[in-house]
């Protein structure tokens, strides 16, 4: 067997694996009656790794990160209520803290998920103030989801290793001691752009009528980068990448599938058509990623993909059926 049909048996199969993880979290989301199962989807698949260590790093920085930016975000909603001038100074200082800990924290990740949970909340008591309460938990519950799938499919597959013999997983260098990734001015200096840019967004909104001031505000967090190239380069991707996923997952809601099987087989295809594209999960990450958004347009079109499908299987399948899972 030739090098390349290494690869791709394995990207084969770690694609199965991913793609087994969002349909065991959408499951576990629709038998709990949330209303977003598609967070607990695109979580398992953001959390998926064939690398242990990577994975529980991850998972546990995903949900300790949606925990604290959920009930930081509500109780700060409930003291904000009714005062523009606070919500607006609120949300400056999350965007602001949130930005530059994304930059000089070891646990990245986490404030990343902390913050953006965060203003979800925030935003949501801007649109709809008696809701907080239950986007928050329902938010939190669909996160662990996810992370529970894909953690316990990544486990599954490590003990099927061990037993067999074969290496856990795919080896990657012991990582050195993490270190500030940015100096201190720098970070300041990005945390007051970030600050602003989420203030301004709820003008825009207003001005323009878009459709969801929640998705707005976390697309505007998550693409600002270092430098300016960065954040174009980050903010090129995640509009090709929703514009390619949301066609996919359109394309599923077009085809009018009613039948679970039928869904799964869909929801399946998806991830592993992109994993086999990209192989993005079995390729260790730059050190330098963040900023040159290593994971970049092959998140962005899974990530819409399993949302988008997520929901046509909510529209189309009937409650009884669903009931059923």
């Amino acid at each position: 067997m030739t090098d390349s049909d290494t690869k791709a048996s394995v990207l084969l199969y770690q694609g199965a694996v991913t793609a087994s993880a969002c349909w065991l979290a959408a499951i576990l989301a629709f038998a709990a009656h949330l209303e977003n199962p598609w967070w607990a989807a695109i979580s398992a698949w953001v959390v998926a790794s064939p690398v242990r260590q990577a994975l529980l790093t991850k998972a546990a920085d995903r949900i300790v990160g949606t925990i604290l930016g959920c009930s930081t975000g509500y109780w700060l909603t409930l003291w904000g209520e009714g005062r523009p001038a606070l919500q607006t100074a609120i949300l400056f200082m999350v965007a602001a803290v949130g930005t530059y800990a994304r930059f000089r924290s070891k646990h990245s990740y986490a404030w990343i998920i902390g913050a953006a949970s965060a203003m979800m909340i925030l935003s949501t008591g801007l649109e709809a103030p008696g809701q907080t309460y239950y986007l928050a938990l329902s938010r939190a519950t669909e996160i662990i989801c996810g992370v529970l799938a894909a953690t316990f499919m990544g486990l599954v597959v490590d003990l099927k290793r061990r037993i067999a013999g074969m290496p856990s997983a795919p080896t990657e260098p012991t990582p050195k001691a993490r270190t500030a990734t940015m100096d201190r001015a720098d970070a300041i200096r990005l945390a007051m752009m970030g600050g602003v840019t989420i203030i301004l967004v709820p003008i825009l909104w207003s001005w323009w009528h878009l459709p969801s001031l929640t998705q707005t505000i976390v697309s505007s967090f998550v693409v600002l980068d270092r430098d300016v190239l960065s954040t174009r380069f980050r903010g090129v991707q995640r509009i090709l990448g929703c514009l390619a996923g949301g066609a996919f997952g359109l394309l599923t809601i077009w085809l009018g599938i009613d039948s679970f099987f039928m869904w799964s087989i869909m929801l399946f295809a998806g991830v592993e058509v992109d994993t086999e594209k990209s192989g993005a999960k079995l390729t260790p990450q730059p050190q330098n990623w963040r900023s040159k958004s290593a994971r970049g347009f092959s998140e962005a079109p899974r990530s819409r993909y399993i949302a988008l499908h997520c929901r046509a299987k909510i529209r189309r399948v009937s409650f009884k059926t669903t009931r059923t899972f």
